[in-house]
């Protein structure tokens, strides 16, 4: 499901109290959050809004029909391959 809806119809504060709710209840039982936004969708200030209960950003880039994964411990994209079973690396 996509929290863009509910980000664009509903005041900050809100969004906070919910965001804060999920995330403690889903931590609170060892569950991994994935939240995938794409580029240019949200402001500033509702990226920081959601980015404030994540613990690392790994982003996704596609460059001419590539794509490369950066994380935040390596410096450097890192070339990979994407299909029906997931991700690799290549």
């Amino acid at each position: 499901d996509t929290l863009s809806t509910f980000v664009l119809y509903n005041q900050k504060d809100s969004i906070k109290k919910f965001l804060n709710l999920v995330e403690g209840r889903l931590k609170g039982v060892g569950a991994t959050i994935v939240y995938l936004i794409d580029d240019g969708v949200h402001d500033k200030q509702t990226l920081s809004l959601l980015e404030q209960g994540m613990d690392a950003i790994y982003t996704l880039s596609e460059f001419g029909g590539k794509f490369s994964l950066t994380i935040p411990e390596i410096d450097m994209p890192i070339p990979i391959k994407v299909g029906p079973t997931g991700i690799v690396i290549i």
